[in-house]
């Protein structure tokens, strides 16, 4: 949960008060209950703000690599971590995930995202699918990709630089490995 605080016009107190009389909940739960109502049937780029924000997808937190190369890819992005010796349990994957600004740009409707967020979506989807899926893996590092992503977007590096350097270094950890 997370605390918020609102400010509502007396009407609207009023409206939100009888809900939660007449569904016998707090005005917090009631409140829930409207956006969740209202989250159901509002629509950005055609897509309704519900389907934005449900939880990541249960699949991805068990998709662990098998596929070599996406491990070199990783590593060339300093993610070692994808080989945790415990998953963690689903509770703290969506607790994590909740907090990521990393999954909350990738969830976001394309027409909200600021230029930067742009560009590290245009990053991430150009990693390999078996790389996505290790960072999303990891949220932890999925947000230092985010993070990274930024910096270069800060310092005017053009996306097709940062996306060729990704690629690159894949080229060479293959030719290592």
């Amino acid at each position: 949960m997370t605390r918020l605080s609102v400010m509502l016009r007396p009407r609207y107190k009023e409206a939100l008060e009888l809900i939660a009389r007449d569904r016998a909940t707090s005005l917090s739960q009631a409140l829930e209950f409207l956006i969740a109502v209202g989250a159901r049937n509002y629509e950005i780029d055609g897509k309704k703000v519900m389907d934005i924000v449900v939880p990541p997808d249960e699949g991805a937190m068990h998709h662990w690599p098998d596929n070599s190369a996406a491990f070199r890819e990783a590593t060339y992005l300093a993610f070692d971590r994808a080989k945790r010796k415990e998953p963690l349990s689903k509770e703290d994957y969506l607790q994590m995930a909740a907090k990521s600004p990393a999954v909350k740009v990738l969830k976001m409707p394309t027409s909200l995202r600021r230029p930067d967020e742009v560009f590290f979506v245009a990053v991430f989807e150009s990693l390999s699918e078996e790389t996505q899926h290790s960072f999303l893996a990891d949220i932890q590092l999925l947000d230092e990709l985010f993070h990274a992503t930024r910096g270069f977007f800060d310092i005017g590096v053009p996306l097709e630089d940062v996306v060729d350097r990704f690629k690159r270094g894949e080229s060479k950890l293959d030719s290592e490995g």
